[in-house]
């Protein structure tokens, strides 16, 4: 094919035919027109792109490349701007001999001669990309919105559910602590055995969904390691116990002390493990064992659980750490379960920066091992905290509690120990209380009406602080067991944050926790 012949007024003394080689040879078109608009030069790349031969194009007007409306635009665009600067560059819809349309950048620059220079770039494929773009960020952008809807209707739900949930565990509870005939125990133990399986699938829906929206959020306190694991066993003995299962706990000396670290959640893969260990050991023994090792890296703490249950195939490994997984189909019907406490497990070990791994064969039961980076805490701690060491005196305790079935519960577990309560049912009333006497302790329920509680607890520490009284150690109840909340409630200037549903054990517990930290803060 002869390429065009390049005008003079453009090379002057240059040898043309190179430079005509030169700019046949470059990917991008480019064309000349002369001052009446007409094409005196083009390279192979442009007459090839609009589907002519260069010399085809040599002679015919430049507004052949385009529909008739759009040559108009560009002219309107383009030639004020080239006559006051010389140049302009803007994007065209161009159209090709057989009729068909492609977007185009172009950049049009005039010559000492007033010829223009011309050069093009279909853009076809970038924008295909830039949609293709476009398209997967929506379909991302909707199912995050979907993800978050669907994490946010879980949460309300897991609310709702565990509201009368609370009532239930509470009551048992507080049943379970009297005087009953066997006939009535079994009735009891089977009520908070059924609730506390129900609360436990709700927390692990909950925190399934929060690793799909990617919101897995970790506290970071110090905790003893030891005391974290035997609460954990403390739970799991009352099923393993049906199952005929002893649970023990064994540590090297380095386990002990404090670390720096979410004790929530290193109960709750304890318990998580111990629980699906137990689930798949007709009878025998599940052991946890906890160690601590140090290297120029930091600490790293471990954790192995271990039983003398069915085992594991080679082939069922891989996946049992997959949502919704339950080893083969005959074990799942057999053992039952979510299948969802394994995922959680891994997802929390990652999210620590730590791994689980899985050793086990058939009929030689299995050991899962989790390795978690875990600083130790003593250096974080200047002074350890003073026990509260009761005295005569009733604890004058305000309870800001608005559901009357959880107001029974709070009172039937803590009338009988010593304590002087006092019930408000809003976060208006709450702070009003405050204000007019002093307590021991207050009991806040997170969500209430009128004022939430998160609002009436920044009202009170601000009275306090203005007035310049004693700070009164606040706990938070919540049937929201998302950390996000707890990080709320502390940053709010809560001392202790007390999950629903309660039990006699968790609520006791957490007034003794949130007087203690109440009282190391006032004194701080």
């Amino acid at each position: 094919m002869r390429v065009a012949p390049l005008p003079a007024s453009l090379a002057s003394d240059l040898d043309l035919r190179l430079i005509a080689a030169a700019l046949d040879a470059t990917p991008d078109g480019i064309g000349v027109t002369d001052v009446e608009g007409c094409f005196v030069y083009v390279n192979r790349a442009h007459a090839e792109g609009f589907g002519y031969a260069p010399n085809e194009m040599l002679g015919q007007p430049w507004t052949i490349l385009y529909d008739p409306e759009e040559g108009r635009r560009i002219g309107a665009a383009a030639f004020p701007v080239i006559a006051e600067a010389g140049f302009w560059r803007g994007a065209a819809t161009a159209r090709r001999r057989d009729g068909s349309t492609f977007p185009q950048e172009l950049v049009l620059t005039q010559l000492a001669d007033g010829s223009i220079f011309c050069t093009s770039r279909d853009v076809s494929d970038r924008k295909a990309l830039e949609a293709e773009a476009r398209r997967l960020a929506e379909m991302r952008a909707r199912a995050e919105a979907a993800s978050a809807a669907k994490s946010e209707l879980l949460a309300q739900v897991s609310h709702e559910v565990r509201t009368p949930l609370n009532a239930v565990m509470g009551l048992a509870s507080v049943l379970s602590r009297e005087p009953l005939n066997p006939q009535q125990r079994e009735i009891v133990t089977l009520i908070e055995s059924a609730s506390a399986a129900m609360e436990r699938l709700l927390g692990d829906l909950l925190d399934m969904s929060m690793v799909e929206a990617g919101k897995f959020l970790l506290g970071s306190a110090p905790f003893d390691l030891i005391g974290t694991a035997s609460e954990a066993l403390k739970i799991a003995r009352v099923c393993a116990a049906d199952h005929g299962v002893v649970c023990r706990l064994d540590h090297t000396e380095a386990a002990r002390g404090l670390f720096l670290g979410d004790e929530f959640r290193i109960r709750q893969l304890v318990l998580n493990l111990v629980s699906n260990a137990v689930k798949f050991t007709p009878r025998g023994e599940v052991g946890v064992f906890l160690d601590a090792e140090e290297s120029e890296e930091g600490c790293e703490i471990l954790i192995e659980v271990r039983d003398n249950g069915i085992g594991l195939n080679a082939n069922e490994t891989p996946r049992l750490f997959r949502p919704f997984e339950r080893g083969a189909n005959a074990i799942a019907g057999a053992y039952g379960g979510a299948g969802l406490g394994l995922s959680i497990c891994k997802a929390l070990c990652e999210a620590m920066g730590g791994r689980i791994e899985v050793r086990s064969k058939p009929n030689e039961g299995a050991t899962f091992a989790l390795r978690l980076p875990m600083p130790r805490a003593e250096m974080f701690v200047q002074d350890a905290p003073e026990r509260h060491e009761p005295n005569d005196a009733p604890l004058r305790i305000l309870v800001a509690e608005d559901h009357p079935a959880n107001r029974k519960v709070v009172e039937l577990i803590l009338q009988n120990i010593g304590t002087e309560l006092t019930f408000v049912g809003t976060g208006v009333e709450a702070v009003s209380a405050r204000r007019g006497a002093q307590f021991d302790l207050i009991l806040m329920d997170m969500l209430m009406p009128e004022m939430s509680g998160l609002d009436a607890l920044r009202a009170i520490r601000a009275y306090e602080s203005a007035t310049g009284s004693n700070r009164t150690p606040i706990a938070i109840l919540s049937a929201h067991a998302r950390e996000n909340q707890r990080v709320q409630a502390f940053n709010a200037g809560a001392d202790h944050y007390i999950t629903k549903p309660l039990t006699a054990a968790s609520l006791i517990e957490g007034v003794e926790r949130a007087i203690v930290a109440g009282l190391r803060k006032g004194a701080g």
